[in-house]
């Protein structure tokens, strides 16, 4: 928003320019804010409706639990249209599979990593997420407005 566009939505699309994970700025300008919101589309409680990246259902609902995000791991021409380079790794802990399981078809609930823990807890003074409007654009859906509960 520095360089005078209007929100993060904006920012992002400019960022995002062909070829931008080759150019440092861009790249890292971008790393935190990806990085945070794709732990969090991956770690939105499982209600059963539709928009869960299906890869993540089935590793989920399989009793793996969310290990690690990396950034850039993909960097084909596939890999960036379709996830902005971002891969994902499962862990299977034999220990845990039932429980994992368990609780992702129950509760909905995504069991992860402190790792993955700590990219939805960025440290103090780090910058604010998005608008809640803006990160639903930014994961590919616009927030329905209404009236707000009295």
């Amino acid at each position: 928003m520095a360089a005078g566009l209007p929100g993060p939505v904006e920012a992002f699309a400019a960022l995002t320019a062909e070829g931008w994970w080759r150019e440092e700025t861009s790249r890292e300008a971008l790393r935190a804010p990806l990085l945070r919101l794709t732990a969090t589309y991956l770690t939105r409680p499982n209600t059963g409706r539709p928009g869960i990246d299906p890869v993540a259902r089935f590793h989920l609902g399989n009793g793996a639990r969310l290990e690690r995000i990396n950034w850039l791991g993909n960097t084909s021409a596939r890999g960036m249209r379709e996830s902005f380079g971002v891969m994902v790794n499962y862990l299977y802990d034999r220990e845990a599979i039932e429980a994992n399981h368990e609780a992702f078809v129950h509760s909905g609930q995504v069991m992860r990593s402190t790792a993955v823990d700590a990219l939805l807890h960025p440290p103090r003074g780090a910058a604010l997420p998005p608008s809640r409007s803006a990160l639903a654009r930014l994961l590919g859906g616009e927030e329905k407005t209404g009236p707000k509960p009295g």
